[in-house]
């Protein structure tokens, strides 16, 4: 029997062997739609209130910088060491599947009493490429 439309005619195949076979296909298509579309559910996408809230439970105002760069740098954050100046910028890159890249930026400034404190937190916007 073969499937035309919604009636079966006698072929060679029986019409349940030609639907059962169908099915496989179309779930086959849906498994290989599913498999592209995972990598891209791991994609970075801007969030600049959860990096606010992320950075003020890693680092707080009074710890000392060098504690503060500590855990910045396991984040994956590059922080300039420069002891010139009051403020220590760290930056960290958040690659972006087909979207080129992002760089978040916190800047780490020195209290006004003790160059060895962090006095303030900034968290500076999230710049990406734009392609």
């Amino acid at each position: 029997m073969r499937m035309i439309g919604t009636e079966c005619y006698r072929v060679m195949t029986p019409c349940a062997t030609l639907l059962a076979g169908n099915n496989e296909r179309i779930a086959m298509r849906k498994l290989w739609m599913l498999a592209l579309a995972l990598p891209l559910a791991g994609c970075y996408t801007v969030n600049q209130a959860g990096l606010g809230n992320f950075i003020t439970q890693t680092v707080q105002p009074g710890m000392p910088l060098e504690q503060a760069l500590v855990r910045m740098r396991a984040e994956g954050f590059y922080c300039n060491t420069s002891t010139a100046g009051t403020v220590t910028i760290c930056t960290r890159n958040q690659e972006r599947l087909l979207r080129g890249s992002c760089v978040e930026r916190v800047d780490l400034v020195r209290s006004a009493t003790s160059t060895q404190t962090l006095g303030k937190i900034d968290v500076m916007e999230t710049r990406c490429a734009k392609l």
